[in-house]
């Protein structure tokens, strides 16, 4: 008899982590190569496991994996029905994967000797759950029942599933809520208590081993420390009298946010973002205690009776304290995995890493699809160390370019370039929400004056006979004057930490010969809206509504109150020319500017622009200077008596008086630009 102990499951994993790594590398690692030594207790099982891994990965890669080429080579387990069976499972699982699943005639017909003990429609089922569930921890395959002579581990408990009215400990089942990868979810009742709970039970075949039961325990420890809002409670934790181990959670009536989305329920992007926030609070919480979660995913956040977001499932979640002990450990759901994780750096691993998780879910919420979806997992780990992700908003252009960056920020590579912390994702979240629910109350207000005047308006043009219209008088008041802002944002291809860097960031300055540019334009409410590039050498370049440099080519003029250029999401103008002050300006009016407006003569005559301090970011709205505390720290270093003989502040208050008479809101951004000779 075998002893089957966590030495012999430890072997086990690291061969198959061995693996996972060679294909995660692109290496050509053979099972031969990896599958301990023949007299090696822990052989027929890690070789089984490791076969069933190389199936499923040559399936997914679009290579034919079958079966009998497998016991053809391993004549040692070619007289193994058990083992056989654990393959051909295998084989289903990653075939229903790719859509084409074999008929119970055709495995018949392969297998007759135990064509009788075969189950398509199981295996089928498994491979369903296995393609929506985490990489569990080490064990990635589906351990085996039986090995010939050597038998598995002992299970705590012949029971696969717990029906309705059985009971775990004092908690009497309801049904399922959901399965993993490693556990089920149950409704129970707790009779002690009269009220309803969640119970998390490892699956059977995962029960048998004291490595997974240890991670269960560890689950509910982690979780009972949590004592954080927007984090799902554990009550209990325990064994029943057949030795099967659960935990005891706060049952959440609702929704997971996996099955929002795949019931193709995609939430407005306001939903979207308050769940965001909500999911990054109860994370920074986490953060703070030390805790990394590692499997932030739609199946782990869930949406209650409130709508309110909450996060589940602490079960891979690792401590700052035990940290170095998961060295290389290759954990997570690879679909929303870091770089870092997919790596295998556990050991490295912070906060940061959740923050990419969720700017993976974010951008699913906003693009209706994930920003990696390699089909096979070596492709899909290729994508997420080395491609960086569509903007969203070539998905969807209503999607605002603010809540673009912020998502695409989250999803940059190096840890060092996303937020620092989850609570600072969810202010700068709560940031763009407030600018919009703001936006919002300005034009619903502006909505309701209209309705409450216009009976008063009905009522003085009717008077006393419908029929004798008079004129209104006296009720119109002057427009509230336009109010905007144009923004610069960076985009470079070769540096990711200068891509999607807004301008007013302390390390953009000064922009350089290999940066790209997007614009961003914001009014409180509809207008015309006209767009100036100034140069170092006092050139202006149009370059909206017209095609940018040709003043000939205006296009049609429409009102907006957001813009973002270029129009095509993703692209970006690059910078040429000498060094100096770039500008550019923002020009707003209510009404389609006359044809008999000739800007161009208007504009000839303005001054150069040398660069006298590269952190330069100067901001200007209807001739005043808008300095905010970051941009004081930059310069230039004005007083008023300054002002006058400074070429940047001469070139917007000749834009004033040049423009002003044409343009009730006038806004430029002069910043440095080291120039391409440098």
């Amino acid at each position: 008899m075998v002893d089957w102990d966590d030495q012999i499951w430890d072997s086990v994993d690291n061969a198959v982590l061995q693996l996972l790594d060679s294909y995660r590398k692109g290496m050509p690692t053979e099972v031969s190569d990896i599958v301990p030594p023949v007299d090696d207790p822990s052989r027929i099982l890690a070789l089984t496991t490791l076969l069933q891994v190389d199936i499923e990965h040559r399936w997914k890669s679009g290579e034919q994996a079958l079966v009998e080429r497998y016991l053809a080579e391993w004549p040692e387990i070619a007289n193994n029905d058990d083992v056989i069976i654990e393959l051909i499972g295998a084989e289903c699982r990653a075939r229903a994967y790719r859509d084409r699943p074999p008929t119970k005639e055709d495995l018949e017909r392969r297998f007759p000797a135990i064509a009788s003990q075969l189950n398509i429609e199981t295996f089928t089922a498994e491979s369903e759950a296995s393609n929506n569930s985490e990489v569990a921890v080490g064990k990635v395959a589906a351990p085996l029942s039986t090995h010939g002579t050597q038998p598995a581990p002992p299970r705590p408990s012949a029971q696969t599933t717990f029906p309705p009215h059985s009971r775990i400990g004092r908690y009497q089942i309801e049904g399922v809520l959901g399965r993993g990868g490693m556990s089920i979810v149950y409704l129970a009742r707790d009779d002690k208590l009269d009220r309803l709970v969640a119970v998390k039970v490892l699956k059977p075949g995962q029960s048998e081993s004291s490595k997974s039961a240890r991670t269960l325990a560890e689950d509910a420890k982690t979780l009972s420390k949590l004592e954080c809002p927007g984090i799902v409670p554990v009550y209990d934790y325990g064994e029943d009298e057949d030795g099967v181990c659960f935990f005891v959670m706060k049952y959440v009536a609702g929704d997971s946010l996996a099955a929002i989305l795949e019931s193709r329920r995609v939430p407005c992007i306001s939903k979207a973002v308050e769940w965001t926030i909500q999911a990054a609070v109860a994370l920074h919480g986490a953060h703070q205690k030390g805790f990394t979660h590692r499997d932030i995913k739609p199946g782990n956040i869930l949406i209650d009776e409130s709508g309110d977001a909450l996060i589940i499932d602490f079960g891979l979640a690792i401590h700052d304290s035990t940290q170095q002990n998961n060295a290389w450990e290759y954990a997570g759901t690879l679909a929303y995995m870091s770089p870092e994780q997919v790596r295998g750096e556990s050991h490295l691993l912070d906060g940061r890493t959740d923050i990419w998780a969720l700017g993976v879910v974010l951008f699913e919420m906003l693009a209706g699809r994930r920003p990696f979806n390699g089909e096979t997992s070596t492709v899909l780990c290729e994508e997420i160390l080395h491609r960086h992700p569509k903007p969203p908003r070539q998905f969807d252009e209503k999607i605002p370019a603010e809540l673009e960056r912020i998502c695409l920020k989250c999803l940059s590579k190096g840890a060092t370039e996303r937020y620092s912390s989850a609570g600072d994702l969810a202010a700068e979240l709560r940031r763009w929400q407030s600018r919009h629910k703001r936006r919002a109350v300005i034009f619903s207000g502006v909505a309701i004056a209209i309705l409450l005047l216009l009976p008063v308006g009905m009522w003085l043009r009717g008077g006393s006979s419908r029929d004798a219209p008079r004129e209104l008088t006296g009720m119109n008041s002057p427009p509230a004057p336009l109010n905007g802002t144009i923004d610069v944002v960076v985009w470079n291809e070769r540096d990711p930490g200068r891509r999607t860097l807004v301008i007013r960031d302390p390390s953009a300055m000064p922009l350089r010969s290999d940066d790209s540019i997007r614009i961003q334009v914001q009014l409180d409410r509809d207008a015309y809206i006209y767009l100036l590039w100034i140069d170092s050498a006092g050139k202006v370049t149009p370059i909206y509504p017209w095609e940018p440099g040709n003043w000939d080519s205006i296009m049609n003029e429409e009102t907006h109150t957001d813009i973002s250029l270029p129009e095509i999401a993703g692209t970006a103008w690059p910078l040429r020319g000498a060094g100096g002050m770039e500008t550019v300006v923002l020009l707003a009016r209510e009404t389609p500017l006359s044809n008999d407006v000739n800007l161009k003569q208007l504009l000839v005559g303005l001054p150069e622009q040398p660069m006298q301090n590269p952190k330069a970011l100067v901001w200007f709205k209807n001739g005043n200077v808008i300095t905010e505390k970051i941009d004081k720290l930059r310069g230039p270093q004005w007083f008023d008596a300054q002002k006058i003989d400074d070429d940047v502040y001469l070139t917007h208050q000749f834009l004033i008086k040049q423009l002003g008479t044409y343009f009730p809101l006038i806004v430029s951004n002069a910043f440095a630009y080291e120039g391409d000779s440098q």
